[in-house]
């Protein structure tokens, strides 16, 4: 059995060959399930980078938000998007690309 170190150097040029698993290990006379062990084992012990998500909370409601102006008793309900501190009510008949720049705005700005 072969030992770490050409296991290291060949799970690299493996990674570094662009080619599939299978594809790499036919050109080297590797088994594929050699191969894919030690690419396991040699990871690094380094948790993966985590990124933040942001969430926005979405509320339906046909009353008037407080402050907000009258809604009529026949109109469509409202959809209230919230983003840190910003609230933003969309009718249906909101224009997308407007709403798409006001939350990318709101978003920016970290809803302040």
């Amino acid at each position: 059995m072969a030992n770490r170190t050409s296991w290291e150097q060949r799970v690299a040029a493996w990674r570094a060959s662009g080619l599939t698993a299978a594809e790499f290990c036919a050109q080297e006379g590797l088994e594929r399930r050699a191969l894919s062990r030690w690419s396991q084992r040699l990871l690094p012990d380094a948790p993966p980078a985590i990124t933040p998500v942001r969430l926005a909370r979405v509320l339906r409601t046909s009353a008037p938000l407080l402050g907000a102006a009258p809604v009529a008793a026949d109109a469509e309900p409202a959809l209230v998007i919230e983003v840190g501190g910003a609230r933003v009510t969309v009718g249906r008949s909101a224009d997308l690309a407007m709403l798409v720049t006001v939350l990318s705005m709101v978003g920016a700005g970290g809803g302040r």
